[in-house]
């Protein structure tokens, strides 16, 4: 797992999102992976993303009405989301 070093206080302010469920394992490149898309303007979210430079990388899948192209997935069709350095 990446480390950030991420105030955890700040966490204690906002109840019922925990972003450390969402850490992604040291092998990987990203920070957190697989948040659902509802959380992309959670002010713990915006507090990371400005904090650290990070950014977000959209995820998920093609559907009925959509297909996904294939090098990457654009925010209004995203299911989830992960986080990297910039």
């Amino acid at each position: 797992m990446n480390s950030l070093n991420f105030p955890k206080n700040l966490l204690e302010i906002i109840q019922g999102f925990d972003v450390s469920d969402y850490e992604s394992p040291e092998n990987e490149r990203s920070y957190y992976k697989d948040i659902p898309i509802e959380y992309i303007d959670h002010p713990v979210i915006v507090q990371l993303m400005a904090d650290y430079k990070l950014k977000a990388v959209y995820r998920g899948s093609s559907t009925s009405s959509f297909q996904r192209p294939r090098s990457y997935m654009p925010r209004a069709h995203a299911q989830r989301f992960a986080l990297y350095q910039r």
